[in-house]
C-alpha cells in the first residue's frame, strides 16, 4: 500500500495594497476583503501517484487539523495519518506549516499553500509534491457553525486509535473522560471551544503500565458527527506540546 503524505497547508500570505501615483493622483479604493478560511472541507488528495481522500477543519485562528487515507467500503476511510498545523488566511489565500503524523508512527514536517472560497471550497499543493481539493458540500452529518454541546457526547464510546489500538472512553456530564487505549489507561477533558463552533478542546493524560510513552500529556480537538448507520462518531486529534507525538482516536456510540 502506497503511503500517502499530506501537509495541512506554510508562511503568512501577503496582501498587496494598491497605491495611487504621485503628482496629485487619487488613491484607488481597496478591494473588499474575503473572509478567513475557517470551516470544514473534504475531498480528494493525490500524493505519490495515489489518489486518496481527506477531511479537514480550519479553526478561527487558522490552525488546521486534517485526517487522510484511502477510500474504504461504505464511504469510509482507511486512515493513514493526520496533520496538525498553524496557518494564516488572507483574501482567498491560505498557507500553513505543521506536522504529518503517519499510522506507522513517523512524523514529517509539512507545508502547503492553497486558495479558498470561505466555507465553500479549498484547493492547493503540498510540499511532498501532492495536491488536494475539497468542498464543504462533501461533509455530511456535521455542522460547523453551531455550538458544541457536552450533552451530545456524554456516554460510552468505543473504537480504535490511528495505531490500531482498541480504544474506549466514558464521558460524563461535565466533559471529563476516562478510558483505555490498548492496555494503557487514559483520561482528560472535553470542553466546548469558546468560539461557539461545533468543536471541543481536548486534554489528554495517560498512565504508566502498558503505555508506549508513560505519563504522556497532549492536547487537541474533538469533533462529533452523525453516521449514516444512525450511530455517532467522535474523532479526537491530539499532539504533545512540542509536536513530537500525535495520534487520532475514532470512537462511536
Amino acid at each position: 500500500m502506497s503511503r500517502l503524505h499530506w501537509a495541512a497547508v506554510a508562511a503568512t500570505a501577503s496582501l498587496l495594497a494598491a497605491c495611487g501615483g504621485g503628482g496629485g493622483g487619487t488613491a484607488s479604493t481597496p478591494s473588499p476583503q474575503i473572509a478567513k478560511a475557517e470551516g470544514v472541507y473534504s475531498g480528494t488528495l493525490v500524493s505519490n501517484g495515489t489518489t486518496g481522500v481527506f477531511s479537514s477543519v480550519i479553526l478561527e485562528d487558522d490552525s488546521i487539523f486534517a485526517i487522510y487515507g484511502l477510500p474504504g467500503t461504505g464511504g469510509g476511510t482507511i486512515v493513514q495519518g493526520f496533520v496538525a498545523a498553524s496557518g494564516a488566511s488572507t483574501n482567498g489565500a491560505y498557507s500553513a506549516t505543521g506536522k504529518d503524523y503517519g499510522y506507522t508512527g513517523g512524523v514529517l514536517n509539512t507545508t502547503a499553500t492553497a486558495t479558498y472560497t470561505p466555507g465553500v471550497s479549498i484547493s492547493g499543493t503540498v510540499s511532498t509534491g501532492g495536491s488536494f481539493s475539497g468542498t464543504t458540500a462533501n461533509v455530511t452529518g456535521y455542522t460547523y457553525n453551531t455550538p458544541a454541546q457536552i450533552s451530545s457526547i456524554a456516554g460510552s464510546w468505543s473504537g480504535s486509535s490511528l495505531f490500531g489500538n482498541a480504544t474506549s472512553v466514558n464521558i460524563n456530564a461535565s466533559g471529563n473522560y476516562t478510558g483505555t487505549s490498548g492496555a494503557c489507561a487514559i483520561s482528560g477533558t472535553l470542553t466546548p471551544r469558546p468560539s461557539g463552533k461545533n468543536i471541543f478542546n481536548v486534554t489528554y493524560t495517560n498512565g504508566i503500565t502498558g503505555c508506549g510513552i508513560p505519563n504522556l500529556t497532549a492536547q487537541g480537538i474533538g469533533i462529533a458527527s452523525s453516521l449514516s448507520n444512525g450511530k455517532m462518531q467522535l474523532i479526537i486529534a491530539l499532539t504533545t506540546a512540542d509536536k513530537s507525538v500525535g495520534t487520532v482516536a475514532f470512537v462511536t456510540k
